[in-house]
C-alpha cells in the first residue's frame, strides 16, 4: 500500500441515513492519477486524531496498492470512494497524495449519480467503499 502520487480533485457529501440507530453519513470521493497502469485497490484512508485539528478539517491518503510486474507507462486515472462517519468537529476534508493534496467542503446532500453507487450496507456500517473500473463498454 503506498500514496497515489498525485490527486486532481476531492469532494464530501453529508446525508442522513433513516435507519434507526444510524445517524450523519459522509461520502467522501477523490480522484487522482498514476503513472502507470496496475494500480488496484484504491481506497481512502482517514487520519484519527487525539485532539482534533483546529481547522475542522478531516484528513485522508489515497492509497492504493502498487503494480507488480510488467506495466504500461501511461498515465492512469484512479479514483477512491469512501463512506464514513463523521466526527462532529468536521467542517471539511482534506486528501493527501504522494505530491499534493486537496482540500473540498461538506455538501449537504448526495448527487443521484454517486448514490446509485452506494450500497446499503457501506451506508449503515460506515466502511469504505471502493468502486474501480477496469473498463466499459
Amino acid at each position: 500500500m503506498r500514496r497515489v502520487p498525485s490527486v486532481d480533485s476531492a469532494s464530501a457529501y453529508s446525508f442522513a441515513v433513516g435507519l434507526p440507530g444510524i445517524g450523519e453519513r459522509v461520502l467522501v470521493a477523490a480522484s487522482g492519477t498514476a503513472p502507470t497502469s496496475g494500480w488496484s485497490n484504491v481506497r481512502l484512508s482517514p487520519y484519527f486524531y487525539v485532539n482534533p485539528p483546529s481547522d475542522g478539517v478531516w484528513e485522508f491518503d489515497l492509497v492504493g496498492d502498487e503494480p507488480a510486474g510488467i506495466v504500461l507507462q501511461v498515465v492512469t486515472p484512479v479514483l477512491g470512494v469512501g463512506v464514513f462517519s463523521p466526527p462532529g468537529w468536521m467542517k471539511g476534508v482534506r486528501v493527501h497524495a504522494e505530491g499534493n493534496s486537496v482540500d473540498a467542503t461538506v455538501t449537504a446532500g448526495v448527487p443521484a449519480a454517486a448514490a446509485r453507487s452506494l450500497s446499503p450496507r457501506a451506508i449503515k456500517t460506515g466502511h469504505v467503499v471502493v468502486r474501480q473500473e477496469l473498463a466499459q463498454f
